[in-house]
């Protein structure tokens, strides 16, 4: 895979901070809720640039969105082979059978591109396009490499014909927090406020969306690839390769690990507030000291 024909495309602009008391306004002040399950249509990326027009913010947000998701499963297979010291070979029929295992149980891959993108058609997503374009850097074999970006233009097809758009994003990234939404059914958009841009994750259900695509892996990775590990083992390591994922994604293309960090959460009254890293620890010290 040639960089002559994929490329990276992350530009960041000199970029404001969210501060801790504008973000415990505006954010709980922007969250909306949402019910029924999380369908393709409602999943989006991470992304907090402003949407170009005609494109729609959906409910939900995963790093990459969905097709995200499907990669954050097959760079687990690499964590695990260099946990069992056995190195099977990772064909692409392989990843092929692995990543429609993966759509029969999340729906289709969506993803985002931008107004400026070129290559690969996910290209204007940073989490996506990285790991195909850099492959190694990101934990992902190869194979899956390969056939993650042979199957776009059949996942471009299904994306149509299931009447789910792709977004496009314009402009360069100016995002200026972070923000982890940690209530299921609640949703954040990318801009809030006075349009002020951010990288929002709705926790509960990329961790839900996560368990449904180890879930429906787990035998093709003991089976073929002779690996003896439980559901529960390769759950934890998929969502444990995703976490690495993403902090690296954060902070080497998206230079967002220097952010402000907020975490969104209902009371007991169901209302939204928001915390910042530092309540948010403190509050889980609580917990586990309790």
């Amino acid at each position: 895979m040639s960089s002559e024909t994929i490329h990276t495309t992350m530009e960041t602009t000199e970029r404001a901070e969210l501060s801790a008391e504008l973000a415990k306004k505006i954010i709980p002040e922007a969250a909306t809720s949402f019910e029924g399950p999380v369908t393709a249509a409602a999943i989006r990326c991470i992304d907090g640039r402003r949407l170009a027009e005609g494109s729609r913010a959906a409910e939900v947000a995963f790093p990459g969105a969905n097709l995200g998701v499907a990669i954050d499963v097959a760079a687990a297979t690499s964590r695990l082979v260099d946990a069992k010291g056995n190195h099977p070979v990772l064909s692409s029929e392989f990843a092929a059978r692995f990543i429609g295992k993966i759509e029969e149980a999340i729906g289709a891959l969506t993803y985002h591109t931008d107004d400026h993108g070129h290559g690969l058609s996910c290209a204007g997503c940073g989490y996506c396009n990285a790991s195909l374009v850099e492959p190694d850097a990101f934990f992902v074999p190869q194979a899956f490499a390969e056939s993650f970006a042979a199957h776009l233009p059949q996942v471009d097809d299904q994306l149509r014909e299931d009447n789910v758009p792709v977004a496009v994003y314009t402009g360069s990234h100016d995002e200026q927090a972070v923000v982890m939404v940690m209530h299921p059914g609640l949703s954040i958009p990318p801009r809030i406020g006075a349009d002020v841009g951010a990288y929002v994750v709705n926790v509960p259900e990329w961790t839900a969306q996560l368990q449904k695509a180890a879930d429906a892996t787990h035998g093709l990775v003991t089976q073929e690839l002779s690996m003896e590990i439980t559901p529960e083992e390769w759950s934890g390591m998929v969502q444990a390769v995703a976490g690495d994922r993403v902090n690296k994604v954060k902070k080497e293309k998206l230079k967002a690990d220097t952010l402000p960090h907020y975490y969104v959460d209902t009371d007991a009254s169901g209302t939204v507030f928001a915390m910042t890293q530092a309540e948010f620890d403190a509050a889980q010290q609580e917990r586990v000291a309790a």
